[in-house]
Formats: C-alpha cells, sequence, structure tokens
C-alpha cells in the first residue's frame, strides 16, 4: 500500500508545487543524490511513512471510539451534535472541513474527547537540549523527559470540571467556540506531534460523518457504560457494545 503511495506521488512530482511530505522528503532525495551518507534515502522514506501513517491512525481511532462511547453516555449530548449537523450541513451532501467554524458544539464535543479521554497521557520521551534548572532541580542536557499530560488536561485550576466530561470547556458564554491553554492533547513546543493539522480535520469528517448518519445507543438491556480506561502507550476506553441507528 504505501509502496504504490510512493510511486503515485513520484509520478505526479513537481518540485515547484511540493503537495506532501513524501514528495517534500523526494525533493530531498534529489538535492542529496551525491551525498552516500544521506538521511534522505528510500528505505527511510518507507519507514518514515509507515510510522506517521500508524501513530495516526491509532490515535485517530482511539479517539473516535471515545467520543462514540461518549455520545452514548450522555445522549443529550448527541441530539445537540446530531441538530447542529442538521442545521449545516443536512442529508444531501457529505461534511466538509470548512464547516467546523458554524459548528462550535459539534468541534468542542471532539476537543473535550481529545482531554477527557487523555489518548496518550506519557506523550513520547523528550531529551533536554541544554543544560536547565526548573523549580530548584538541575536537569543535565540529554536528560530523558517524559511529558504527563495528563497533570494538564486535568489540571483542576485549568478547567471547571476537569473529571467530567463537559463539551462547555470549550464553548464560550455565547455559545462559540473557544480555544484553551492547557488544551495539549498534541503534547507543546517545537517537538509536538507532527500530525497535529491532519488529526484534527479527521477527527472533524469523521466523527461528523458518523453523527450524521447514525444514532448511536447501547444494546437492549445494557444500562451500564462504565468510562474506564485501559491505559498503556494509549488510553483506549473498556471494549464495548453499540447500536448503530441509520438516522
Amino acid at each position: 500500500f504505501l509502496r504504490k503511495i510512493l510511486k503515485e506521488n513520484r509520478q505526479d512530482l513537481n518540485i515547484d508545487s511540493v503537495r506532501s511530505f513524501i514528495q517534500a522528503f523526494m525533493v530531498k532525495q534529489q538535492e542529496e543524490s551525491e551525498n552516500p551518507k544521506t538521511y534522505f534515502h528510500e528505505e527511510n522514506l518507507v519507514i518514515t511513512t509507515n510510522d506517521l501513517f500508524v501513530a495516526g491512525m491509532e490515535t485517530t481511532s482511539t479517539t473516535l471510539r471515545w467520543a462514540i462511547l461518549l455520545m452514548m453516555k450522555f445522549p443529550d449530548f448527541q441530539q445537540k451534535v446530531h441538530e447542529e449537523i442538521d442545521q449545516v450541513i443536512g442529508t444531501d451532501r457529505h461534511p466538509r472541513l470548512e464547516d467546523r467554524k458554524a459548528m462550535p458544539f459539534t468541534d468542542a464535543v471532539i476537543h473535550e474527547t481529545q482531554r477527557f479521554g487523555n489518548i496518550v497521557p506519557l506523550n513520547l520521551p523528550h531529551a533536554t537540549t541544554a543544560d536547565t534548572n526548573f523549580r530548584g532541580y538541575f536537569i543535565p542536557k540529554g536528560t530523558r523527559v517524559i511529558p504527563l499530560l495528563t497533570s494538564v488536561l486535568y489540571d483542576k485550576t485549568q478547567w471547571e470540571k476537569p473529571n467530567e466530561f463537559n463539551p462547555s470547556h470549550f464553548l464560550d458564554v455565547e455559545g462559540k467556540f473557544r480555544k484553551r491553554d492547557a488544551f495539549m492533547p498534541f503534547s507543546a513546543g517545537r517537538r509536538a506531534c507532527a500530525g497535529e493539522s491532519l488529526a484534527k480535520a479527521e477527527l472533524f469528517l469523521f466523527f461528523s460523518t458518523l453523527m450524521q448518519r447514525f444514532r448511536f445507543q447501547p444494546p437492549p438491556g445494557v444500562t451500564d457504560l462504565p468510562l474506564t480506561a485501559i491505559v498503556g502507550i494509549t488510553s483506549s476506553p473498556t471494549p464495548y457494545k453499540l447500536c448503530a441507528v441509520l438516522r
């Protein structure tokens, strides 16, 4: 699959109009073709592209699993998402990225799902680039640092109800979407997630499309929907069953 994608990108490559990470890598390949020690060779292109694909696939699918569970757990929120989709998009076309600005509640639900779900609680290891003093501690250059994103996403000084699923965390008094400085599921700084923009776009399109077509509810007889997480590299919801009812 990846090699097919790489082949298509190579055939369409125009160095004056680079369309993707893959093509940017290929341009560097051409520029450094005479360098035997270059990083930009075919094997690294395949490996790096695969890493980006797998990392994005796992976190996006986990976020969507949390989102559907939370919509079943809180049907009033699900109803508000449906109403917003019906008003802005309707049923005659697919959701588009430009719809997001007109759908503050849906956008807030997605952001709150990422916050509450705490998808990558420990993020990925970083390292200090210089000797650092932090809160009285000396941290030598090269020390491995693991950012505990949970401490930010559940910070009582930053969130009104950190232990509850509450889309209002991302809405102002007028119901408009508002950004929060403490929202950092993609980490922060120069080594933040490289796929943040793509992930945000995917989550909006996938979630709004699913909600446009279906109403999610528990199977008959199921009344308990635990929000207990299974924590590993990612924090996933406990496996659950659902009924997807066509709207």
